[in-house]
């Protein structure tokens, strides 16, 4: 299991966000897990919608929030082969679950795997790479 609480030192001024809009499009890729909570099932879908909120600040759409959380479908296997995760948003908390604050406080396994990477830290040229080994 792992744990990925996150705060990156990013360059986006909060005082540039000329106009704010609500955040409702943060999580438009998330998906009804079998346990009928909302979250991921794929590692592409976390990506998307880290990067579009990414740019939404960028522009001045959204202000930066102190905490962004991503729940992963409990009891789901996620497959770095043709994408890793990727953190874009400083203050990421991935949590396996919805009633979960950390992977290990799940009673329930969220597996990243496959790949050579399966999780990458940072944008631009410099970049954190973690590979999980079992």
């Amino acid at each position: 299991m792992i744990l990925l609480s996150l705060i990156l030192c990013g360059e986006i001024n909060i005082a540039e966000a000329s106009s704010i809009t609500s955040n409702n499009h943060l999580y438009s890729r998330q998906t009804i897990c079998t346990d009928g909570s909302k979250g991921y099932t794929k590692l592409g879908d976390i990506n998307y919608d880290q990067k579009e909120e990414y740019e939404r600040i960028r522009r001045g759409e959204n202000l930066i929030r102190s905490q962004y959380k991503f729940i992963l479908c409990e009891g789901t296997i996620f497959d770095a082969s043709d994408e890793p995760l990727e953190v874009y948003l400083d203050g990421s908390l991935f949590s396996c679950g919805e009633n979960n604050d950390s992977f290990f406080e799940s009673t329930s396994e969220c597996v990243i795997s496959g790949g050579t990477e399966q999780v990458i830290i940072g944008l631009g040229k410099k970049k954190f790479k973690a590979k999980c080994q079992y």
